[in-house]
């Protein structure tokens, strides 16, 4: 065989692009056989047991069938508006070219989500200088059991995780070189998102606000990787006045993106919008949060006892606007002025009760950043429910609380009783686990942020869209809602094995 190294040992860079070009191969084909082996592990149809996947399959099937965009599977077929098209597109595609059948939708799914791993990779080395960290991203993602378990729903966490990890590389292709195209590219693929998942509106405003602070701060390389000398002269450079026109570039790619979608909303319901998503999360989520927060309840999403108070709005409702409102509309128009009388009765119960409102949102968000995955794989493995095994919930917020007030011993007994002495070795291995992942993703995640102290347009972007994404759910947030957030998770992760020193990432 012909030896590919100099005399001096070092190897020539054909074996170099070779090696290379084989570890981005082994962790797309680890990715992707980890992603199929687990769909294709599981019954038929398991693809549709949440209701939102029911509901983009109804979207799709209907599309298919000539019954338009619409969630009825029975006459009437009333247009809908609370979801945006593309996700309802996609598996519709994907029903056309392979036969419909939901595992198609997974393994496809299993594809794109193993794509985000090669677009990390690409992400994560520019950004630091050093592939081997891209590579441990993008091998960190590939191996992610979460990532695993939402490529085989019906769900739209997997394609906005593609689109917000490649957004994020034209953004840094932006800052390295300061062509708009990758602005605008940035742009396009905010305004996809809004059309796969309308809650992320503010993802074109917050990529705008992420262009102005690159342009403000002078110390920001368009190579993040030049000698100091070189990003002393770009930064005298600046480039003037015309930053808010470039900061307004993405918006309005974005917008025209989604005009179509508003005409046709336009003309169906009577009124431009994006989507009635947020009238419908006012009323399902956050008045019926709100209610049972000041009736001093814990009331869990979609049980009996939250549908009942649901149930008592849509009385209001329906007490309030009298024939006027129609709680079994016909039409679109007619589904359109019952959501929005709705809405205005759910608006009312949060001015009376702010605090409530707020505290419920909040307490949502934060209980979804508690590991629970343990309890999934608990079943997936055992094939028997968590619940079964009479374990206490909430016991590392129960710890907390008797730290506070018995100190560090009683809130050991407490822990070791409700689970070191309760669970059985494989419940309280994967409950431990689930706990030191966490902690050591946050420890790295944090030396990663620090890392990128001095870029603050990446650090706001990156962590302005985590939060954003994150917090929206608010009293129904679980791991679910974490998905399209989990690649920037991993930027941090693998930034933070370089250590707390700026210059280990250009070494």
């Amino acid at each position: 065989m012909r030896d590919v190294s100099d005399r001096s040992g070092l190897q020539r860079p054909d074996r170099s692009k070779r090696e290379t070009r084989g570890v981005w191969l082994f962790i797309f084909v680890l990715g992707l056989s980890m992603r199929w082996a687990y769909a294709l592990s599981f019954p038929a149809l398991v693809q549709l047991e949440d209701v939102d996947a029911r509901g983009y399959q109804a979207l799709a099937l209907n599309t298919l069938t000539g019954h338009g965009f619409s969630l009825n599977t029975d006459p009437p077929y009333v247009p809908d508006a609370i979801r945006t098209p593309a996700y309802p597109l996609f598996i519709a595609f994907i029903y056309l070219v392979g036969g419909r059948d939901p595992l198609h939708v997974a393994l496809v799914q299993g594809l794109l989500d193993s794509g985000t791993a090669l677009v990390l990779i690409g992400l994560t080395a520019r950004l630091t200088g050093r592939p081997r960290l891209g590579f441990i991203a993008g091998g960190l993602y590939a191996l992610n059991p979460i990532a695993w378990r939402f490529c085989n729903e019906l769900l739209t966490e997997i394609p906005l995780a593609f689109i917000l990890t490649l957004m994020l590389w034209a953004f840094g292709r932006y800052l390295e070189n300061r062509k708009t195209g990758w602005l605008a590219f940035g742009g396009a693929l905010t305004g996809l998102a809004l059309l796969i998942k309308p809650n992320v509106i503010l993802l074109p405003f917050i990529l705008g606000v992420a262009t102005i602070l690159s342009s403000l701060h002078r110390g920001l390389t368009p190579s993040l990787t030049l000698p100091h000398r070189e990003v002393q002269r770009w930064g005298r450079a600046g480039w003037g006045p015309s930053r808010l026109w470039v900061a307004a570039l993405p918006i309005g790619v974005a917008l025209i993106l989604v005009f179509p979608w508003m005409a046709r909303n336009r003309i169906v319901f009577g009124r431009w919008f994006l989507s009635q998503a947020f009238e419908s999360n006012l009323a399902r989520v956050s008045a019926v949060a709100t209610l049972a927060h000041a009736q001093g309840e814990r009331v869990a999403p979609w049980t009996p006892r939250w549908e009942a108070i649901y149930s008592g709005l849509i009385l209001q409702a329906q007490a309030r606007y009298g024939p006027a409102f129609i709680s079994t509309p016909q039409t679109a128009m007619e589904a359109d002025q019952a959501l929005l009388q709705l809405a205005a009765v759910s608006a009312d119960v949060i001015r009376q009760h702010p605090r409530d409102f707020l505290l419920a949102h909040v307490e949502g968000f934060i209980r979804s950043w508690v590991p629970q995955e343990h309890r999934f794989w608990y079943g997936v493995l055992t094939g028997q429910s968590w619940e079964s095994l009479g374990s206490e919930e909430g016991v590392l917020g129960q710890a907390l609380a008797r730290f506070h007030n018995e100190g560090l011993s009683a809130a050991i007994a407490f822990v070791w009783q409700a689970r070191v002495a309760s669970l059985p070795p494989l419940a309280l291995g994967l409950w431990l686990g689930w706990i030191i992942i966490y902690l050591i993703s946050a420890v790295l995640s944090l030396r990663g942020l620090w890392q990128f102290r001095d870029r603050p347009a990446f650090e706001f972007i990156s962590l302005a869209t985590i939060f954003y994404v994150t917090f929206l759910p608010g009293p129904i947030a679980y791991i679910r809602f974490q998905v399209p957030i989990l690649p920037l998770l991993m930027v941090f992760i693998a930034s933070g094995l370089a250590g707390f020193s700026s210059s280990a990432l250009t070494s």
